[in-house]
């Protein structure tokens, strides 16, 4: 493996450590509501005599095919994400003590807050890593390939949609979920234009 191929795989288990501990985070807090994915995956999980973690990488296979159809290539990155996620949120949250908070307790916004910030730096890291990016973000990456959608508007889609799902299978949905679904794009934006921002001064600095 040479050096440019071991930063990407650096840069992409960093980005899919923050993510995990920004799904852990969020799912903690859930008083608040979940993120709108979560809120999926957990009403899902009501529904089947599967746990959280397996529910997520059910869902990340079915989000692999439909991000094939938008025309964006699984890479091993891709299959990993779909695996290692949902272990690693899991595992973490098993770690957590139990939120025993009161309803919308300020430190539980606090941590969710984190945990959204946590979400898009991770998902922005992964992406940018280019070794292949998230089963869910495939479908966000897709439209913005096939039609041409912004990617913070394409993810605002994709988690709009996410939290009708959730709804509709009595997922914990609250003000936190819609706070989720208007932010993390950004946040996976601007983390994007960063580290572009960032690699291309360091490019600069070397030549």
């Amino acid at each position: 493996m040479n050096n440019k191929s071991l930063k990407k795989w650096l840069l992409f288990s960093q980005g899919i450590i923050i993510l995990s501990i920004g799904i852990a985070l969020t799912v903690w807090a859930k008083i608040w509501g979940v993120s709108p994915w979560d809120a999926f995956h957990l009403g899902l999980a009501n529904h089947l005599n599967f746990n959280f973690g397996q529910i997520v990488q059910l869902v990340g296979a079915v989000a692999i095919v439909l991000g094939a159809i938008l025309g964006v290539i699984p890479k091993l990155g891709t299959i990993l994400n779909m695996f290692i996620v949902g272990w690693l949120a899991n595992y973490l949250l098993v770690l957590l003590p139990n939120n025993s908070l009161g309803k919308f307790s300020f430190v539980s916004l606090i941590f969710f807050v984190l945990g959204i910030i946590c979400y898009g730096i991770g998902t922005g890291l992964y992406i940018a890593a280019d070794v292949g990016i998230g089963p869910r973000d495939s479908i966000m990456v897709g439209l913005n390939k096939k039609f041409g959608i912004k990617i913070a508007r394409a993810r605002t889609f994709t988690e709009i949609t996410a939290v009708f799902l959730g709804f509709m299978l009595a997922g914990p949905i609250g003000i936190g979920t819609v706070l989720f679904s208007v932010t993390i794009g950004y946040v996976v934006e601007k983390t994007l234009n960063l580290y572009k921002t960032y690699s291309l001064t360091n490019n600069q600095g070397d030549n």
